[in-house]
């Protein structure tokens, strides 16, 4: 029973959301292109209505690809392609792994690696060859957004993407911050990288720790995921579609003092600052309470552990 009622509060929570993204957004349609699909939609992006997202999905796995399109029904707009990306049309192989989520065209770095916990899921077990694209090669012009996670291999994909990036507004792109693949890049290589074609780095969403003793969230920071949005100034050069869009991305990602920036710095009609003004309010508000129990949670945690500082990321 209480499954059911704690369901139902998040089911009327989530309605809530879709109602007042859909409300901001209208008709335009966020086309949202997931590299390194999971079985759904990462949690954050189910605020957004079906109606007001065109999902994009690449899996190179047949098997995987297979279970993928089998989610068309839940989604009004829904692509999935049977391809692997990368930087030049070619094949790859891949590196299976004893752990499922472990496998990538790169290498394991082992030298690392043994220095932690578990290191046998990174244990090669097998491989397989990838028929890989650019993803400029497949010419999504209306792109706006883009998440990745491939296991170090980020980097090389963001760099076949070259013109794509042109209209997108935003990436979410997993990171590394140690050299988990044999010659991977890093955060540092991705930030640069994105910035000459004109990303702000934001935020990390989320950051993992690992420990050489334990699995306590002490330890080295190995890796995250990482919030890039295109310079505000450049957004308001683009057309009001893109600028509406940003805005409701901005939002999912709490970012409001960009926001406030692009409707300070462009000009709306009356009815359409209203409507997205009165929107806000409601998010802010449910920010706000998150805010608050995070800070209560993070002194009490210093309160009784002064050496450490939480790290909480929506």
């Amino acid at each position: 029973m209480l499954r059911k009622i704690i369901k139902f509060i998040n089911n009327c929570k989530l309605k809530n959301y879709k109602n007042h993204f859909k409300q901001i957004l209208k008709n335009n349609i966020i086309t949202f292109i997931d590299i390194g699909a999971a079985i759904q939609i990462i949690p954050r992006w189910k605020r957004i209505d079906k109606s007001n997202l065109k999902y994009v999905l690449f899996e190179p796995n047949t098997n995987e690809f297979k279970k993928l399109n089998n989610n068309k029904k839940y989604y009004s707009n829904y692509k999935v392609y049977n391809f692997a990306l990368s930087n030049n049309n070619k094949f790859l192989k891949l590196n299976l792994t004893k752990g499922i989520y472990q496998s990538s065209v790169l290498k394991p770095n082992l030298d690392l690696i043994n220095q932690f916990q578990d290191p046998e899921r990174y244990s090669i077990v097998g491989q397989e060859f990838l028929n890989a694209k650019k993803l400029d090669y497949f010419k999504i012009n209306d792109a706006d957004f883009i998440k990745i996670d491939t296991q170090g291999y980020n980097y090389e994909i963001l760099n076949g993407a070259t013109e794509t990036l042109k209209n997108v507004i935003g990436i979410e792109t997993e990171v590394e911050f140690a050299e988990i693949y044999k010659r991977q890049k890093l955060f540092g290589d991705i930030s640069l990288f994105l910035k000459k074609k004109d990303f702000d780095f934001i935020d990390f969403t989320i950051l993992k720790r690992w420990n050489r003793n334990n699995n306590q969230n002490y330890g080295q920071c190995i890796f995250g995921n990482t919030l890039f949005l295109k310079k505000p100034d450049e957004i308001l050069k683009m057309k009001m579609s893109k600028i509406v869009k940003y805005i409701a991305i901005s939002i999912l990602y709490n970012q409001y003092d960009l926001v406030d920036y692009v409707l300070k710095n462009k000009r709306f009609s009356k009815e359409k600052i209203l409507r997205i003004d009165a929107n806000i309010k409601f998010f802010k508000s449910y920010s706000d309470k998150s805010r608050l129990l995070k800070k209560i949670f993070s002194t009490f945690n210093r309160i009784i552990d002064f050496e450490s500082e939480t790290h909480l990321f929506q």
